[in-house]
């Protein structure tokens, strides 16, 4: 049973991450647009599943 210490160290120094905004992000969608506006990114952490929308470059 050693490998359960580990895990459980890695999942709350995660938690804490996100706690202290270090979120793990992937990106999930991606919308094209044309113009001034540019491209909109859906993203979601891959730890506390907090989705937030961005405008890419």
């Amino acid at each position: 049973m050693p490998d359960a210490e580990p895990t459980k160290l890695k999942y709350y120094a995660g938690r804490l991450q996100c706690l202290l905004g270090f979120h793990h992000f992937q990106v999930i969608e991606v919308t094209f647009t044309f113009g001034e506006i540019g491209n909109i990114e859906k993203l979601q952490c891959q730890r506390c599943k907090r989705v937030v929308t961005r405008q890419a470059k």
